[in-house]
């Protein structure tokens, strides 16, 4: 099934290398800088970091001069951070990280280079703070000595560097490295040149420390630099894991990267004992206690009985909290999170969402609105299309996109995902007649996700939860047509044709946008096949009764994927 989306985007060099000296001169002129604008800095230098050396190097992993110029600029930026969270002095280290800008502006680089969304920054609640824990953690078990540090790229870039300045400020003597290890996401290998080979092998009695987010599915990026470490005579015992989570690795689908998994010393520390024992998370706020509602949690206090919760995938769910009033939700660190605020004000202002009381630490603080979520057998009411059709009227006016993804990596999804779930997929002589029609439909930064359920009923009329994030997810679609939220409300309402034809006209006459029933025809079968990968997919990973709620969505999209082959008999055949 295809239900995650490219994350990377074309830049020039110089736009990004010039929003990093914005950033630093924000720093430079500030008495005591904010914690989060120093994390913004670390995270964008980083990504600047992995995307240069990317383009210079691929998956070589040669070091070069640009990458070693690259290195020294991160640790210094590491160490700027550290000193920030640790609330001490900068003692010169941001100017030190400005010296490393203008030495990085006299490199020949590439003009241009392709970046890669920081997903654990962007999505999933990753901080760099907690890897100078799981640091600390590493050097109070041992007397200071020798360490290698080694960042997986692209993440890993701005990890790596704020474990190296930790060490540092500890008494370690370091070196460091990032690398981007190759293949299949399940089966990597890192590829070492001889002089990389060498430069390691000659520190072959320090501790290696591997830094990245993860593991994933198959924890194969992690292990298969153990295993060239090893290769270059690291002894098994001198190679440590800082990954965001510890796995045992029994559940890898990679069976050698979860053997290897277990052999090595690994380090973590989780974002509540970082950022919640000490009452972080709430500073400059109040001192409310937080109550956790992540991970499906918020079901039992608005969805009444359990047979009525929606199916929820818990690692897929961002962090959420109630404090005093307020709903703390993860919406990105750095530039991610402010995208989010931003748009969230707007729609605020709109009153589309409710009431933004800003962003602190990544996490977006709304208003608590009292209601109760939309329930699919009510949700033909007239009030509700007719605020949803002037929600997504006001999306394709006001939030103009480009393009996401092209049409063809849509056919693919509905031809991939068609073919898994029913045994059929979509001839391409059906759909390529749509693409001229498609393609010159303009994008928009579509909600992304009009599920029943995130709609509220509340006295101020109808708001939309989780309005600033999907757009911009990692899933399909990214931005795109606004057909594609027109035909998933029409599914997820499960809306009759009266109904559907009443919504449809109220959004065109709001918009001005005369959206044909072929588009529209288009992006509903999209947003089934999407729907069919996606609850495919988490049935897989989630306990009984979750699985149980997802198997029975895939049911429903699968069932009208059939009903449309269908009704297209002649020019759609499916295989019996």
């Amino acid at each position: 099934m295809i239900v995650y989306r490219p994350n990377q985007t074309v830049v020039n060099t110089a736009d990004l290398l010039a929003r990093l000296r914005a950033l630093h001169a924000g720093l430079e002129g500030a008495v005591a800088p904010a914690h989060d604008s120093v994390q913004a800095f670390l995270i964008e230098l980083g990504e600047f970091e992995a995307a240069v050396v990317d383009a210079i190097e691929g998956d070589s992993n040669r070091a070069s001069h640009v990458s070693r110029v690259l290195r020294r600029s991160a640790l210094r930026a590491g160490h700027m951070f550290l000193r920030s969270w640790r609330q001490q002095p900068q003692q010169g280290w941001i100017e030190r990280a400005g010296a490393s800008l203008a030495e990085i502006a006299a490199l020949e680089l590439p003009p241009k280079v392709r970046v890669s969304v920081s997903e654990g920054y962007a999505y999933y609640g990753l901080y760099p703070e907690t890897y100078i824990a799981a640091a600390e953690r590493f050097a109070a078990a041992r007397t200071a000595g020798d360490a290698v540090v080694i960042g997986i790229r692209s993440i890993g870039a701005s990890l790596g560097a704020a474990v190296e300045a930790t060490l540092q400020s500890l008494g370690w003597k370091t070196y460091s490295q990032t690398v981007r290890p190759a293949g299949h996401p399940f089966d990597r290998t890192l590829p070492l040149t001889d002089q990389l080979a060498a430069e390691l092998r000659a520190r072959a009695a320090a501790f290696f420390l591997i830094v990245d987010e993860g593991p994933g599915l198959s924890g194969s990026s992690f292990a298969c630099i153990a295993e060239a470490l090893e290769g270059v005579g690291v002894a098994t015992d001198r190679i440590v894991f800082l990954p965001s989570w510890d796995a045992d690795g029994s559940s890898f689908v990679n069976r050698q990267a979860a053997r290897e998994w277990s052999r090595h010393p690994r380090y973590t520390a989780a974002f509540e004992e970082v950022w919640l024992d000490d009452g972080r998370l709430r500073r400059p706020g109040s001192s409310a206690r937080l109550h956790d509602i992540s991970a499906g949690k918020w079901r039992e206090l608005l969805c009444g009985n359990e047979w009525e919760w929606p199916a929820v995938q818990p690692q897929h769910e961002a962090p959420k909290y109630l404090s005093g009033g307020l709903l703390l939700k993860f919406v990105g660190l750095g530039r991610y999170g402010q995208e989010k605020l931003e748009l969230a004000r707007l729609l605020s202002s709109e009153g589309f969402v409710p009431g933004i009381a800003g962003l602190s630490s990544g996490f977006l603080a709304s208003k608590l609105a009292s209601g109760i979520p939309v329930r699919a057998d009510g949700a033909s009411r007239r009030g509700l299309l007719e605020r949803s059709a002037a929600y997504l009227a006001w999306r394709r006016k006001n939030l103009p996109r480009p393009h996401s993804l092209s049409f063809d990596q849509l056919i693919e999804m509905i031809q991939v995902n068609s073919r898994e779930a029913i045994g059929g997929c979509v001839p391409d002589s059906w759909l390529s007649r749509l693409r001229r029609e498609v393609e010159d439909r303009e994008a928009t930064a579509v909600d992304g996700r009009m599920l029943v359920h995130e709609w509220i009923d509340t006295q101020r009329g109808f708001l939309k939860t989780d309005a600033v994030d999907h757009h911009a997810d990692h899933f399909y679609p990214g931005d795109a047509d606004i057909a594609w939220d027109l035909a998933a409300a029409c599914v997820e309402f499960d809306l009759d044709a009266p109904a559907r034809r009443y919504f449809l006209d109220r959004y065109r006459a709001t918009s001005g946008d005369p959206v044909s029933s072929r588009v529209f025809d288009f992006y509903e079968l999209a947003w089934v096949a999407f729907r069919a990968g996606y609850t495919s997919m988490a049935a897989g990973a989630v306990d009984t009764a979750e699985r149980d709620r997802f198997e029975k969505q895939f049911r429903k999209y699968a069932r009208i994927l059939r009903n449309a082959s269908e009704a297209r008999k002649e020019q759609w055949p499916i295989p019996a």
